[in-house]
C-alpha cells in the first residue's frame, strides 16, 4: 500500500503536477488513451520530486480509465487504495471526493445500490466543504438518480428540486449553469412520470428542452425530445411520441459520435412504443435496425438490446429465438459486469425453459439468476471484491472503536438487567406452560370420561334390551305352554299373547338406545342417509348394531327375531347398499 509523506511547499514543480492533474481529469471518458499518458507523465513527473501526491493523483486518473474500460475490479481495487491513504494524509481533499465518486459509479453499475448512495454522499458532503459546487451538485444528481431506480420518488423529487435551485443561483459558474439546470429539470420530469403525474411531468421536461435549445446543444435537446417522447408513450398517446423520437433522431447530425447514443435510445423507445401497441413484428424491425447501428458503436448497451428482442419473441411463442437473445445478451452482460442486464437475461431463460418443460435448464438458469442477485461481481472477482471491501472498512471502522468501547460500557451495566428480565420472562413462560398444558391434559381427561361414560352407557341400555327381550321370550314361551296344557283359559292366554307381541317394538328403549349411540357416534346416521337414503327404521337400526360390534345371536336378542332371519337381513341389507360378493358389510358399516 501507498504511503505518502506530506507536501505542503508549493514549487512550480508541484504546480505543474496539479495542473497536469486537473486537465486530466477530462479525457478518461473522452479520450481513455491521452489519459494514460497523461498519468504516466504525472507518475515520472512525481517520482523526480518525491511527490507522493502526485502518484496518488497519478493513480486516480489511471482508475478512471479502468472503469471506462470495464475493468471494475481492478479500478475498485485503487480507488479504495487512494481513499484509504487520502482519508490518513489530506482527509476531505478534492482527490478523496473524485475517487468516492467514482466508486459509486462502480456501485452503481453493479446495483449495489445503497452501497453507491453512501459513497455519492460522501463526496457530496466533501465537495460542498471544499466549495466545488459543481461536483456537489453532481453527487446529489447521482444521488437521487439512486432513489428513483429503488421507487423512492418523494426523496429522488426533493433531490432534484434542490439541485435545480443550485442550478438557479449564483454558486455553479455561469456557464455550467444552464446544462445543470436542464438535466435537473429532466429528472424532475422522469420523477413525475413515474409517479403517474404526466402533467407536471410535461411541464419540466419542455421546460428543460428551451433551455438545451438555447444552449445550442444537439445531444442534450435530443435527449430531452425522446424523453417527451416516452411521456406520451406512458399516456398511450402513440402519435404524439412517434412525433418527438423522430424530432431527435431527424436532429442528429451526420457522422456525429455523441449523438449516436441518443438515436439508440430513441430507436429503442420507438420499439418499445410499437409493441405496446400490439405489433410485435415491427418492434423486432426497429429494434433490429438499433441494434445493428450498437454493433458498430462500441457494443453500447447491446445486452439491454438483446433482452428486449428476447422478450417480443417469447411473446410471439418463438422459443428459439428468445433462448437465442437472451444468451447473447448474458454473454455480453458477462463480458461488461453489468449485473442488472444478467439478472433480466436469466429470469427470462429460466422462464423460457420452464415453459417448454426443459426443467433441468430451467432449474440451472435460476440458480444462476438467484446467484447473480445475491453477488456483487461475478463469481471470478467477488473475492478479489471482498478482500478491497475489508480493506476500506477496516480503515473506517478503526474510527468506531472509540465509540464501541464506551457503548460496552453501557452495554455491561444494561446486561445484569437483560438477564434478570429474561430470567423473569422464562419463568413467566414456563408457569403459563405447565397452565396451558395442565388445562390441556384436564380437558383431555374430562372428554375422555365422558366418552366413556356414554361408552358403558350404551353397553348397560344394549345389555338391558337383550335380557329384556329374553325375559319376554320366557314369559311367552310359557303362556304359550299354558295354552296348551289349558290350565287357564285359553281366551284370557290369547290375549295376553297379544298384548305382549303388541308391546314388543320397546320404542322407549330404543329411544334410549340411539340416544346414547348418537354421543359415541354422532355423525354416522347423517353420513349413512347421504350415502343410502333408502332405508327403513329397521334397516337403520340394524346397521346401527353391526356399528356396536354386537354377533349374529346378540343382535336376534335385542330384535326379538330369530339368528336365521337376522343374517337374512343382513344379506338383504347387503344387496341394498350395493356392495359386491367379496365385501364385508362389517366392514363397510366401520367406515361411516
Amino acid at each position: 500500500m501507498m504511503v505518502l509523506s506530506t507536501v505542503t511547499a508549493q514549487s512550480p514543480k508541484i504546480e505543474y503536477i496539479d495542473s497536469l492533474f486537473y486537465y486530466a481529469q477530462g479525457t478518461p471518458l473522452t479520450k481513455p488513451e491521452s489519459a494514460l499518458v497523461l498519468s504516466e507523465q504525472i507518475r515520472q513527473e512525481s517520482l523526480l520530486i518525491d511527490y507522493e501526491w502526485g502518484l496518488l493523483q497519478s493513480q486516480l486518473i489511471k482508475a478512471m480509465v479502468q472503469y471506462k474500460k470495464n475493468e471494475l475490479d481492478t479500478a475498485a481495487k485503487s480507488l479504495l487504495e487512494i481513499v484509504v491513504n487520502a482519508e490518513r494524509h489530506r482527509k476531505g481533499s478534492y482527490e478523496e471526493g473524485r475517487a468516492r465518486t467514482y466508486l459509486g459509479f462502480i456501485y452503481r453499475r453493479l446495483s449495489s445500490l445503497e452501497k453507491a448512495k453512501i459513497s455519492f454522499q460522501k463526496a457530496a458532503d466533501i465537495f460542498k466543504a471544499l466549495g466545488e459546487w459543481t461536483w456537489f451538485a453532481a453527487n446529489l444528481n447521482n444521488i437521487g438518480t439512486i432513489h428513483g431506480s429503488r421507487g423512492e420518488y418523494t426523496e429522488a423529487l426533493e433531490i432534484f428540486l434542490q439541485v435545480s435551485e443550485i442550478a438557479r443561483g449564483d454558486l455553479l459558474p455561469e456557464n455550467q449553469r444552464p446544462a445543470r439546470l436542464s438535466k435537473a429539470l429532466t429528472n424532475i420530469s422522469n420523477v413525475y412520470s413515474a409517479m403517474g403525474n404526466n402533467e407536471l411531468a410535461l411541464e419540466f421536461a419542455k421546460e428543460g428542452l428551451n433551455i438545451k435549445k438555447d444552449m445550442g446543444d444537439v445531444v442534450t435537446t435530443g435527449i430531452s425530445l425522446t424523453v417527451i417522447g416516452d411521456i406520451f408513450k406512458n399516456i398511450g398517446q402513440y402519435d404524439s411520441a412517434f412525433h418527438y423520437y423522430n424530432k431527435s433522431i431527424d436532429l442528429a447530425p451526420p457522422n456525429f459520435p455523441r449523438y449516436i447514443p441518443n438515436i439508440l435510445e430513441t430507436r429503442q423507445s420507438m420499439s418499445g412504443a410499437y409493441a405496446e401497441m400490439g405489433d410485435l413484428e415491427q418492434a423486432i424491425k426497429v429494434l433490429s435496425t438499433s441494434m445493428k447501428l450498437r454493433l458498430t458503436n462500441e457494443n453500447y448497451k447491446l445486452g439491454d438490446a438483446f433482452n428486449l428482442m428476447a422478450l417480443y419473441h417469447h411473446e410471439l411463442g418463438q422459443h428459439d429465438s428468445s433462448i437465442y437473445y437472451s444468451r447473447k445478451a448474458l454473454e455480453f452482460a458477462v463480458a461488461d459486469n453489468y449485473k442488472p442486464t444478467s439478472k433480466a437475461a436469466t429470469k427470462s431463460l429460466a422462464s423460457v425453459f420452464l415453459e417448454l418443460g426443459r426443467y433441468d435448464s430451467a432449474y440451472h438458469y435460476q440458480e444462476l439468476h438467484h446467484a447473480i442477485s445475491d453477488s456483487i461481481f461475478n463469481s471470478s472477482t467477488l473475492r478479489k471484491y471482498n478482500n478491497l471491501r475489508i480493506e476500506l472498512e477496516t480503515s473506517e471502522k478503526q474510527r468506531e472503536i472509540e465509540l464501541l468501547e464506551k457503548q460496552r460500557v453501557i452495554d455491561r451495566k444494561n446486561r445484569s438487567l437483560l438477564v434478570l428480565s429474561i430470567i423473569a420472562i422464562l419463568i413467566l413462560s414456563t408457569a403459563l406452560a405447565i397452565y396451558l398444558v395442565y388445562r390441556h391434559r384436564n380437558k383431555q381427561l374430562q372428554l375422555k370420561s365422558e366418552v366413556e361414560k356414554g361408552e358403558m352407557a350404551l353397553q348397560q341400555q344394549t345389555l338391558h334390551m337383550i335380557n329384556l327381550n329374553n325375559h319376554i321370550a320366557e314369559i311367552e314361551s310359557g303362556l304359550k305352554s299354558m295354552k296348551k296344557k289349558e290350565v287357564v283359559v285359553g281366551k284370557d292366554v290369547q290375549s295376553l299373547l297379544n298384548n305382549i307381541f303388541l308391546n314388543r317394538s320397546f320404542e322407549k328403549e330404543w329411544e334410549q338406545l340411539e340416544m346414547h349411540f348418537s354421543k359415541i357416534h354422532p355423525n354416522f346416521n347423517s353420513q349413512l342417509m347421504k350415502r343410502h337414503d333408502n332405508l327403513t327404521q329397521k334397516e337403520r337400526r340394524l346397521l346401527a348394531l353391526i356399528k356396536l360390534d354386537l354377533n349374529t345371536r346378540e343382535i336376534s336378542g335385542i330384535l326379538s327375531i330369530e339368528q336365521r332371519s337376522v343374517v337374512m337381513s343382513r344379506y338383504r341389507l347387503k344387496q341394498k347398499l350395493g356392495l359386491e360378493d367379496d365385501e364385508d358389510l362389517d366392514t363397510y358399516v366401520q367406515t361411516f
